[in-house]
């Protein structure tokens, strides 16, 4: 299993985050277009000025090399790239198919709808492998 530390995007993270500060959100990653892949997403709070999101990818290609990206709006509902494309580090896959990541988020999306978008190669411009629409968790 691949444990990576990126960090991604800049600016404030208050959008996400309750009066106290301890906002999360997570998303269940589905398959899409006959893809195996599944997985987690989880965006949560780090102090005042970052968010951490944590991806667990499961039954994707082995040692494959996938983009990412958080979208606006829900999975059904394709969004664009939240952000610049350039600030979504690709993922790479073990023999097994799996990856876990940590990523920093230092600028939060604005209110709405988002979901998790888990691309079926190396381009954002490429299928999609896998989805999961953010929501708060508890």
């Amino acid at each position: 299993m691949l444990v990576k530390l990126l960090l991604v995007c800049c600016g404030s993270a208050g959008a996400l985050l309750t009066a106290d500060g301890t906002q999360t959100w997570s998303a269940t990653l589905q398959p899409r277009g006959g893809s195996r892949t599944t997985g987690s997403a989880r965006l949560e709070s780090v102090g005042t000025d970052s968010l951490r999101l944590t991806l667990n990818l499961q039954h994707a290609r082995p040692h494959a090399t996938l983009a990412w990206a958080i979208h606006h709006g829900k999975c059904s509902e394709a969004g664009a790239v939240w952000g610049t494309p350039e600030s979504y580090p690709p993922l790479e896959t073990d023999f097994t198919g799996e990856t876990w990541e940590v990523v920093y988020v230092t600028e939060a999306p604005p209110n709405g709808a988002f979901s998790v978008v888990i691309h079926s190669g190396a381009e954002l411009t490429g299928g999609i492998a896998a989805c999961g629409n953010l929501a708060t968790a508890p």
